[in-house]
């Protein structure tokens, strides 16, 4: 059985087949619909990200961020060629806060949005 700790909010193996990936901690931060199913990926299958089929996950108490709250994303990522300018891998929004984790070509950036105003992380080489 996979088990992870209560500090885990949501873990996705994309591992359903047409179906939408399923939360495999105990709080069931399922997504509402079936991405690309993408074979051969490091662990069973993988999920292949083409920009038009995004993965969008309901709110819950369990996702909620608060002032200060410490926590940690993390993803591996296998790109078939290199993304274009401003590829967003995660984004999100809420009002004029927010987050996005994505590439600018081939260099991976953070940017946080805060009162509508945009900072970005500075260019670091390329992946």
């Amino acid at each position: 059985a996979k088990t992870y700790p209560d500090s885990t909010v949501l873990a996705y193996h994309f591992s359903e087949r047409g179906a939408p990936p399923k939360d495999a901690t105990k709080n069931a931060n399922n997504a509402t619909a079936a991405g690309t199913v993408s074979e051969g990926s490091l662990i069973a299958a993988g999920m292949r990200l083409l920009g038009g089929n995004p993965i969008e996950i309901p709110a819950s108490a369990s996702l909620e961020w608060k002032a200060g709250q410490e926590w940690a994303w993390s993803a591996w990522v296998k790109s078939a060629a290199a993304p274009g300018a401003n590829t967003i891998l995660f984004s999100r929004v809420d009002g004029g806060n927010g987050l996005r984790v994505g590439f600018n070509e081939t260099v991976p950036f953070v940017e946080l949005l805060t009162n509508g105003s945009s900072q970005k992380t500075p260019a670091g080489d390329p992946v």
